[in-house]
């Protein structure tokens, strides 16, 4: 699959995850902000990217933190 359309995919799917609220959809949002983000530095446009990243992160570590896997990190 394309960077640019792997980008769009991934987008598309956190736009219709951020209207769930389920708490098992909050798992899948830092995967798909880490693709975006990947696909963004592919693309390269480096400042999109290195900003989705970071929140990639921060929202795993949240993620494990609720769940209690926080010790894995």
């Amino acid at each position: 699959m394309s960077s640019t359309l792997s980008k769009r995919v991934a987008t598309a799917a956190l736009d219709r995850l951020k209207q769930r609220s389920e708490p098992e959809t909050r798992r899948w949002a830092p995967a798909l902000l880490f693709n975006i983000g990947n696909s963004q530095m592919c693309l390269g446009h480096s400042k999109e990217g290195l900003a989705s990243l970071p929140n990639s992160l921060d929202g795993i570590r949240q993620y494990a933190e609720e769940s209690g896997n926080a010790d894995e990190l």
